[in-house]
C-alpha cells in the first residue's frame, strides 16, 4: 500500500514538473527577440527581425493555440509557424511594427480562419498557402507586394479587397481559391503575375485606373464580369482578359474631377501628357495625349566567341528595358564545300597550272580524234554540188547529141 502511494506521488510530482517546465519554456528568436510559452499561448517580445536558426524552431509542436507578437518585432522568419511546427494554431495577433512575413511562415495552418495584416508591406512566397480555413484577411494600405502563391489553395476565402498602394500581385498568389467570388484591384497595381487567379471561383473583378501588365494565364478557367472605368475602353482590348468575360463600364453620376498625372515615355512604353478627369470612372475632362516611345539606349556590341554560333554573332542590350539588338551569324553557302569533308574530283575541278612546280603526269590514254574544221567541210560540200550540176548538164548534152547523130548513121547505112 505504501509502495502504491509512493508511486502515485512520484507520478504527480513528475506531471507537475512537466507542466512547470512547459509553462516556463522560453528562448531567443533574434538578436533582441525572445519567445515564451504560457499555457496554450506563444508570446514573442522584443525588437527587430525574427530569426529561427534551428529547423524546426524551439517551440515546434508545443501545442499552442494562440500566437501573440508584441510591438517591436519587424518581421516573421520563414516557416516559423507552418503546420509542421504549429499544428493547432487558431488565433494570431500581430503588432503595428511588423512589415514583412517570410516564406511559408503560416503554411498549412488549417485551423487559422482570420488574420489582420493592416501594417504589413511584404507578404512572402507561399506565406499562407493551403490555409484551408482562412476566411477573413485585412490588408494594409502599406502593402506593396504579394509573393508567389501567398494565398493559393485558401478554399474559404470569399473576398479580396486590396488597398491603394499595392504594386505587385505575384504568380499564382490566389490560385485555386475555390470560394473566392469578388476581387477589388486598385489602380496602383502595376503587375499581376502568371496564373495569379487561375482556377479560382471569381465572379466579379473590379479594376480601378489604368490597366497593369499581365502575366500568362492570369484568369485561366475563370468566367467573370469585369468592371472597369468607363473612360478607359482599352480595358476591353487586353489579351489577358479575352475569354469568358463580360465587360461592364463604370461611370459616375457626380464626377470627382482630379488632375490626371502624366507619364514620361520610355523605350518600352508610350508616355501621356497631364490632364484632368474623374478619379473613379476615368472619364476625361481634359484629355491626355499620347507621347511616342523613346529610342533604346544600347550598350556596346558583344561578340559571340562560341565556335560556330547558331543563335547570334553580335548583340547589344538596352540599359533601360533589357531589349536585345541581335545580329544573326552568317549562314553558310549551300554550294560551298565543307573544308572538313574530302572532295572527290569532278569535271569542274580546275586543271593544275603547268607552270607550277609539280610532278608532271603522263597521260597514257588514247588520244581523242582531232575536231573537224567545219568551215572546210562547208566549202567542200559546195564544190561537190557544183561538180554534180556540171556533170548533169554535160550528160544531158551528150545524150542529145547522140540522139541527133544517130539518124545520120542510119541514112549512110541505107545508101
Amino acid at each position: 500500500m505504501k509502495k502504491q502511494k509512493s508511486r502515485l506521488l512520484a507520478v504527480v510530482l513528475l506531471c507537475t514538473l512537466i507542466l512547470s517546465v512547459s509553462a516556463s519554456a522560453l528562448g531567443s528568436c533574434g538578436d533582441n527577440l525572445t519567445w515564451e510559452i504560457d499555457s496554450y499561448s506563444l508570446i514573442i517580445s522584443g525588437t527587430g527581425p525574427m530569426v529561427c536558426e534551428a529547423n524546426p524552431p524551439a517551440w515546434a509542436r508545443a501545442g499552442f493555440h494562440r500566437l501573440t507578437i508584441n510591438e517591436g518585432c519587424t518581421s516573421i522568419a520563414p516557416e516559423a509557424f507552418s503546420y509542421y511546427h504549429s499544428q493547432s494554431l487558431r488565433f494570431v495577433t500581430l503588432p503595428s511594427t511588423l512589415t514583412q512575413i517570410g516564406e511559408k511562415a503560416f503554411y498549412l495552418c488549417t485551423y487559422l480562419w482570420e488574420i489582420n495584416l493592416e501594417h504589413v508591406s511584404v507578404i512572402g512566397k507561399n506565406a499562407f498557402e493551403c490555409c484551408y480555413g482562412l476566411k477573413e484577411i485585412h490588408f494594409s494600405e502599406k502593402l506593396r507586394e504579394i509573393g508567389y502563391g501567398a494565398f493559393s489553395n485558401c478554399h474559404q476565402m470569399h473576398t479580396v479587397t486590396l488597398k491603394d498602394g499595392v504594386t505587385t500581385i505575384g504568380d499564382y498568389a490566389f490560385e485555386k481559391c475555390r470560394a473566392l467570388r469578388v476581387i477589388n484591384i486598385p489602380g496602383s497595381v502595376k503587375y499581376i503575375g502568371d496564373g495569379a487567379f487561375s482556377d479560382a471561383g471569381v465572379k466579379e473583378i473590379h479594376f480601378e485606373g489604368y490597366p497593369p501588365e499581365f502575366g500568362d494565364k492570369v484568369f485561366e478557367n475563370v468566367s467573370a464580369a469585369i468592371y472597369y472605368p468607363a473612360g478607359l475602353p482599352e480595358w476591353k482590348e487586353i489579351p489577358a482578359l479575352q475569354g469568358n468575360f463580360n465587360f461592364v463600364p463604370v461611370s459616375c453620376q457626380t464626377h470627382s474631377i482630379v488632375p490626371l498625372p502624366g507619364r514620361a515615355p520610355t523605350c518600352a512604353q508610350e508616355g501621356l501628357t497631364e490632364g484632368t478627369g474623374c478619379s473613379v470612372c476615368m472619364l476625361a475632362e481634359t484629355a491626355q495625349q499620347t507621347i511616342p516611345k523613346t529610342a533604346h539606349t544600347y550598350g556596346a556590341w558583344v561578340n559571340n566567341d562560341a565556335p560556330n554560333p547558331t543563335d547570334w554573332a553580335k548583340k547589344r542590350t538596352c540599359s533601360d528595358c533589357g531589349h536585345e539588338d541581335i545580329i544573326a551569324p552568317a549562314q553558310p553557302d549551300s554550294n560551298t564545300p565543307d573544308p572538313a569533308v574530302p572532295q572527290s574530283p569532278t569535271e569542274s575541278t580546275p586543271v593544275q597550272d603547268a607552270t607550277e612546280n609539280s610532278t608532271p603526269v603522263t597521260d597514257n590514254s588514247t588520244p581523242a580524234t582531232a575536231p573537224m574544221d567545219t568551215s572546210t567541210d562547208t566549202d567542200g560540200s559546195k564544190n561537190a554540188l557544183l561538180f554534180v550540176g556540171i556533170g548533169v548538164v554535160l550528160l544531158g548534152l551528150a545524150t542529145s547529141g547522140i540522139f541527133f547523130i544517130k539518124p545520120k548513121f542510119t541514112q549512110k547505112k541505107a545508101e
